[in-house]
């Protein structure tokens, strides 16, 4: 097995121990924030010159919640199954 193998093995393991809900807060929030900010900056740029408080904050939280929870979803997903492989593979 490779060492860069190893390496995904070891820090995957310790990364389903801290669990999903820890794994979501850190990699899905940041990924939702970073989403909200492009979408909200090219909304306000082409479509909404007038863009509200209000809906600024609705938006932005709306996207921050979906896109970080559907990226670490799926991302915690890949590597469950990457995970998988490489430990049968290992065996």
């Amino acid at each position: 097995m490779k060492e860069r193998d190893r390496k995904f093995i070891t820090n995957w393991e310790n990364t389903r121990e801290k669990g999903f809900i820890k794994y979501a807060s850190t990699h899905g929030l940041g990924f939702g924030i970073l989403i909200a900010i492009t979408n909200l900056l090219v909304l306000h740029f082409t479509e909404d010159k007038d863009l509200s408080v209000e809906r600024f904050i609705v938006l932005a939280l709306s996207m921050i919640l979906i896109g970080g929870i559907t990226y670490a979803g799926v991302s915690w997903l890949i590597n469950e199954y990457m995970y998988k492989k490489k430990i049968a593979k290992e065996e």
